[in-house]
């Protein structure tokens, strides 16, 4: 008669880990490419560009490729902090290895308390391709939005309106 298999005691830092490599692969990338792929080890998980799925036209210098890992990073930290861990994650870690993007670590503290509801809310994200409505966005919205992007944002470039262009024909 056969023993069924013993199960291990639950990892819960592994088990964070891959929790959060999941939500990383819901992010938004350039043209939907997911252009990324996570390592998985007992102790971290980490965020590699992958190259084959670089747009070569559209991004030669891979700077959109990079951009769409910074998104799956944000999905990775939200998944984390909703399982009450804090990322600790070392971006560009390696300098002889510009496709190691970042190293994230699974550690005991407070996360940051925005991040938390980005995950519950991760899986309802999608790709929209409808056109732009001709509608500019309120002010007091744009406001909002400086004001809430400022304690993570090292740069905010606000558009107000479009310039006004003129041709001087003969």
């Amino acid at each position: 008669m056969r023993r069924p298999l013993a199960r291990r005691p639950a990892d819960p830092v592994l088990e964070a880990l891959e929790h959060a490599a999941d939500r990383g692969r819901l992010a938004p990338s350039v043209h939907n490419t997911q252009p990324w792929t996570f390592v998985m080890h007992p102790d971290r998980l980490e965020l590699r560009a992958d190259r084959s799925r670089q747009l070569a036209v559209l991004d030669p210098d891979g700077r959109e490729l990079v951009q769409s890992g910074g998104a799956a990073l944000l999905n990775v930290r939200a998944a984390l902090a909703g399982r009450h861990l804090v990322a600790d994650v070392a971006r560009l870690p390696d300098p002889g290895d510009p496709d190691l993007l970042a190293v994230v670590r699974a550690v005991e503290g407070t996360p940051d308390p925005a991040l938390a509801p980005l995950d519950r809310v991760a899986d309802r994200r999608h790709t929209n391709r409808r056109p732009f409505e001709p509608a500019t966005v309120p002010d007091e919205d744009l406001d909002r939005l400086t004001g809430l992007s400022q304690p993570r944002a090292r740069c905010w470039c606000r558009c107000a309106a479009a310039p006004t262009v003129t041709s001087s024909r003969s």
